[in-house]
């Protein structure tokens, strides 16, 4: 069964040639150091657009780049590292929500180095199935992208829509980039040497 949040559009960004972007994107960013690592908090401005009201158009580039340089400030990546856990992106959006006066809950599934301390592909598949169910985007942290080619490493994405394959595999839809791909959850799982993880909010006004 194929799923996807409801409106795609609500993160479709208008670019100042007048292209579309699917999703906020790092290089937007105005220093070669955000553009670098700013993956993590892009992931986190695209959760919190997804919860903002809708307009009757598409939000500029500039309406997004305001979003992310305020997000930045909570969800910044680290010298060395980036955000490379679930919980330094969660204790910096947490912040930045509560700064915001939004009451939220929070959902992460980690997905460890180490395999026998990871939860069984059904609770992850399970995990991200009900959040595409709940109209939830998902921020996914790859820190090794096995052998999905379309994926970087050490890298978050935003996760949008869930599709089942005929041998019953289920393949992510991903906004990177300003591009649609599509990643194979049960093989990067199976594959990756270090991990990752994926991080839900729920956000009320």
């Amino acid at each position: 069964m194929n799923t996807s949040i409801k409106d795609r559009d609500a993160l479709v960004i208008l670019k100042p040639d007048g292209e579309f972007h699917l999703g906020l994107d790092q290089e937007f960013y105005t220093t070669k150091w955000k553009r670098l690592s700013g993956c993590g908090p892009t992931a986190a401005s695209n959760l919190y657009l997804y919860h903002l009201p809708r307009l009757d158009r598409n939000r500029t580039m500039e309406e997004g780049l305001a979003i992310m340089d305020e997000i930045w400030k909570y969800v910044t990546p680290r010298f060395g590292g980036g955000v490379k856990n679930t919980k330094i992106f969660m204790d910096g959006m947490s912040a930045f929500l509560r700064d915001q006066g939004k009451s939220f809950t929070l959902d992460v599934i980690d997905v460890p180095k180490k395999k026998e301390l990871r939860k069984p592909l059904v609770e992850v598949r399970e995990f991200v199935r009900q959040a595409i169910d709940e109209d939830l985007p998902i921020a996914f942290l790859n820190l090794h992208n096995g052998e999905e080619k379309q994926l970087d490493a050490w890298h978050w994405v935003t996760v949008v829509g869930i599709e089942m394959s005929t041998k019953d595999e289920m393949y992510l839809d991903i906004f990177d980039g300003g591009k649609l791909i599509s990643v194979n959850l049960d093989q990067w799982y199976a594959k990756t040497k270090d991990g990752g993880g994926f991080v839900v909010y729920r956000i009320q006004d």
